[in-house]
């Protein structure tokens, strides 16, 4: 529905700076994403949906994008407020990612030793990027990691529910549950306890898709419903049994550590991540 909604929107936005007609790549819970020739170099159009999201929140997104400089963190490369008809919306102008994201290709991690560490080493140097501009980008998953190309480095997108510590947050604190994705959120997040998150979450977050990845199975899932794997790291248990039993001695055993429930048990820092895993 929102592709069909905003297609015009997007087409006008392109027809004013003489871009070609903008192609629909996808939508998400607040943006639909267009690809563009701007000019003849390849762009995503991503419009804002004011009905779903805050101009504050998209704004700190934008905040956060324009202070990273890094490899493996989507570029933006414009953004600003755009008149269409009778209303205001957001738009970010980023680079084109052909590469398609982490879940088109997560068949191609089961198992391989050599793919995941390459991953594994892109998405920790991303996160050591953001700590000191003390960014938490609260919504890792195989949706959100997107390749330039057909090579294997991965790229960090969308930043809608960074988290910016010591800026006044913009969840409230009565609600039950913080911004994320639950399949992928650390406790502390399915929690809302502001006070508890940090770049630890992250860190939680990515040793899911890591385990989930490589073994093709989330590693809280102990042979339940997708609600009973989110009510498991909620409650704050360990792993399923299999899991821990498969990542002992293995190169992933890190992950232990990295999916303890509370967030002074993991690591202090990405850097002692990839100490952790020897790179």
């Amino acid at each position: 529905m929102a592709s069909h909604q905003f297609l015009d929107e997007a087409t006008e936005f392109c027809a004013e700076r003489g871009w070609g007609e903008p192609s629909f790549v996808a939508s998400g819970n607040f943006k639909s994403t267009f690809r563009v020739d701007a000019a003849g170099e390849l762009v995503a159009l991503k419009l804002v949906d004011p009905h779903k999201i805050s101009a504050e929140r998209t704004e700190r997104e934008i905040r956060a994008l324009e202070s990273c400089s890094h490899q493996h963190i989507c570029r933006l490369a414009e953004t600003g407020v755009h008149r269409f008809g009778g209303r205001e919306m957001h738009f970010l102008v980023e680079e084109y990612l052909g590469g398609g994201t982490l879940t088109g290709r997560s068949r191609q991690y089961v198992g391989n030793d050599s793919k995941l560490r390459k991953l594994l080493g892109g998405l920790t140097s991303a996160l050591t990027h953001l700590e000191p501009l003390n960014l938490v980008h609260r919504d890792i998953k195989p949706d959100n990691v997107m390749f330039r190309d057909e090579g294997d480095e991965p790229v960090l997108v969308d930043f809608g529910l960074v988290r910016v510590l010591g800026d006044t947050s913009l969840t409230g604190t009565w609600a039950t549950q913080g911004p994320g994705t639950p399949l992928y959120s650390a406790p502390e997040q399915l929690h809302n306890d502001k006070h508890l998150i940090d770049g630890r979450a992250d860190q939680f977050s990515m040793a899911l898709v890591l385990g989930e990845l490589y073994f093709g199975k989330h590693p809280f899932d102990a042979g339940g419903s997708t609600r009973s794997i989110v009510e498991r790291m909620a409650s704050r248990r360990l792993p399923a049994d299999w899991f821990i039993s498969a990542v002992n001695g293995h190169f992933l055993e890190p992950t232990l550590k990295m999916l303890k429930s509370w967030p002074v048990g993991r690591y202090r820092s990405p850097e002692a991540v990839r100490t952790a895993f020897e790179f």
